[in-house]
């Protein structure tokens, strides 16, 4: 109890709207980091709080983002990076480059490989082509012709 007054103090983690004789843990994604408090913060874009309660948000792993008051970092999907921890947001890669999930960095098609932005593999022209013919004739089964154009 506070000094004379009959009130409890919250701990971290905790908050007590005014007038409330009880204190509330912050909800998954927010924090209270002092005694006291009389509400609690989302984290920050790039930080996390997996749990009711805390007392801090941790910063997210590089190859992972996460937006105001997140509860967990996510993976960057395949063909976008985070080179820094505390992302906000994943970058793209750029054409002849890929990259897998979670990934920290773009790595270059090997030579005479080619790539579109945000691709996880990396195709031969021949090998793309080929793809590409494949692409038409599965969008229209009920024909048995595969044209040579472009899908």
């Amino acid at each position: 109890n506070d000094a004379g007054n009959g009130c409890d103090t919250c701990r971290d983690g905790t908050y007590s709207n005014p007038g409330s004789t009880s204190c509330t843990n912050c909800d998954i994604g927010h924090y209270s980091s002092h005694e006291g408090s009389n509400h609690c913060e989302p984290c920050e874009s790039g930080k996390h709080a997996g749990s009711m309660g805390s007392t801090l948000c941790s910063i997210c792993s590089p190859g992972h983002f996460s937006g105001v008051g997140s509860a967990e970092c996510t993976s960057c999907p395949p063909g976008k990076f985070a080179l820094a921890e505390g992302s906000a947001s994943c970058e793209s890669c750029g054409r002849g480059k890929y990259s897998s999930g979670g990934a920290t960095s773009c790595e270059d098609c090997q030579a005479g490989y080619y790539s579109a932005p945000d691709a996880s593999v990396c195709f031969h022209p021949t090998q793309h082509s080929l793809y590409r013919l494949t692409v038409c004739y599965s969008r229209d089964s009920s024909s048995s012709e595969v044209s040579g154009g472009e899908a």
